[in-house]
């Protein structure tokens, strides 16, 4: 259902204690008779001339649950108006953040990295044990989980088709190339987000995507509240390993002091490689300059990309003239132990044999280049350069964006190839998630009345209905694996 735009003009009159109910927010209706599921742009204005008294349903909540409910009272004299974006208000009753979920570590406010296994502990176990091939698995709580999401007990991959009920979940069994097989009562259930089939840890794909149908794990729980804070999403991406040559004023004009026609070598030893590599390069017969058509840049790059299409390199280096100086740069941006298998790194060397291109002329010897500079995340005060969301869902920075969807936490977005990241948000707080009937952290009617008892009022309801309502929020879409 499209969004549509309601304006209504009301007459209310004075009756004492009794107000005249003018719009109805449900969110788990959206085609409720008397009102709206969800909404955007709420004014409510008086185009009269009788000032008019307006109460606001809410509720009141606690950094868990929801409470009572409460009456947001004014008065709206004539020519007034209030406006409301969204249909999230509600009375917190602590002097705290009710993004911050009670202060405690239920939030992050520090980046962290996801788990580079793709697995995280969801908090239910099998009750009972499953039978291999069963399409149902009774599980000890059914509310961590969501349609859509993929989940992995023991070696398989299950895609969970239906929340049958707080003890049952419905799914497609031997997922993602695992294999069907029983799984034992107690058995932990984890949240699965690797990005590709075949991936032994966490980062984006060769075309810089990564997609997933939950946040790493967080933002689950089986009590309200639950979710991700909308504006609180912040992603960071790190700089790769390079090393340069220590030169400087180089450019793609300047002669690079090789003889023409003439093999020269050199050894390079690139990110997961278990030895060095020797790049063999021929110069051109006319072109001896760093840059243009068959210059050595060209040509080095030229032989990165035979290694790379061969096999031989699992990322794709590059060299190239950065800030005067040659810089060869590690073809991933993969931050963390050796065991990461593939963490960002370039390490120049003497050829094994042939003519080394190092000591050459302008070329400095291979003892005086600069040492290897290791991958990193960036500073805090390169912050401009993180990704953030915009609490409408859409994630954005300068090398590329994505979505996030603050209910389920499903999230996709395309940066750089094959990057590591790290990410900070806030979850389970009461504000998180979507205005949900379930959470109770929404607007819930409009009601007025005439201040006076021998003069009726007007009020003017304008209001954007999003069409949408629990049943149509949006979550993770199944074929979030290539």
């Amino acid at each position: 259902m499209a969004t549509q735009k309601i304006d209504n003009t009301f007459i209310v009159s004075e009756q004492g204690d009794t107000f005249k109910n003018l719009l109805l927010i449900d969110p788990a209706d959206k085609n409720t008779s008397s009102g709206i599921g969800r909404f955007r742009n709420l004014k409510i204005s008086n185009p009269g001339v009788q000032p008019v008294e307006i109460q606001i349903g809410i509720k009141d909540m606690t950094s868990e649950k929801a409470g009572d409910g409460r009456w947001l009272t004014m008065l709206l004299n004539p020519k007034e108006y209030v406006f409301f974006p969204n249909s999230k208000l509600f009375d917190y009753t602590e002097n705290q953040s009710a993004g911050f979920a009670d202060g405690t570590a239920s939030a992050s406010g520090a980046f962290v990295s996801p788990a580079t296994t793709g697995i995280y502990d969801s908090g239910a176990n099998c009750s009972g044990t499953y039978v291999s091939g069963a399409t149902s698995i009774t599980v000890t709580d059914s509310d961590y989980f969501k349609k859509n999401d993929y989940i992995k007990i023991q070696d398989e991959i299950f895609l969970i088709t239906a929340i049958t009920s707080t003890t049952v979940i419905a799914v497609n069994t031997a997922q993602l190339g695992t294999s069907e097989a029983g799984h034992f009562d107690g058995a932990d259930i984890n949240h699965y987000f690797l990005n590709e089939v075949g991936d032994s840890f966490l980062k984006t794909n060769g075309k810089g995507f990564y997609s997933a149908n939950n946040f790493f794990g967080y933002g689950r729980n089986n009590i309200m509240p639950m979710g991700l804070v909308p504006g609180s999403i912040t992603l960071q991406f790190p700089d790769p390993s390079y090393q340069e040559f220590g030169m400087s004023d180089q450019s793609s004009n300047t002669d690079s002091g090789l003889t023409v026609s003439t093999i020269y070598s050199f050894n390079i030893t690139p990110d997961n490689a278990g030895s060095a590599t020797q790049i063999d390069f021929v110069v051109d017969s006319t072109n001896t300059n760093w840059g243009g058509s068959n210059g050595v840049v060209e040509k080095i790059n030229a032989v990165f990309l035979t290694k790379w299409k061969d096999g031989t390199f699992t990322y794709l280096p590059t060299i190239s003239i950065i800030n005067g100086d040659l810089r060869i740069t590690s073809g991933s941006r993969i931050f963390g132990t050796a065991s990461t298998a593939g963490i960002s790194k370039i390490v120049l060397a003497a050829p094994s044999s042939g003519t080394t291109m190092f000591g050459v002329n302008r070329i400095p010897a291979i003892g005086s280049i600069k040492t290897t500079v290791s991958v990193i995340y960036p500073t805090d005060d390169r912050s401009g350069e993180f990704m953030y969301d915009d609490g409408f869902g859409i994630l954005s920075s300068p090398v590329g964006g994505g979505t996030i969807d603050y209910e389920t936490g499903a999230i996709q977005f395309t940066v750089n190839p094959n990057t590591t990241f790290q990410y900070a948000a806030f979850y389970n707080s009461a504000l998180s998630g979507e205005a949900t009937a379930v959470r109770d952290n929404y607007i819930r009617n409009i009601e007025a009345r005439s201040t006076s008892p021998f003069r009726d009022g007007y009020v003017r309801i304008e209001v954007e209905d999003m069409g949408t309502d629990d049943s149509t929020i949006r979550g993770a879409k199944v074929g979030s694996y290539r």
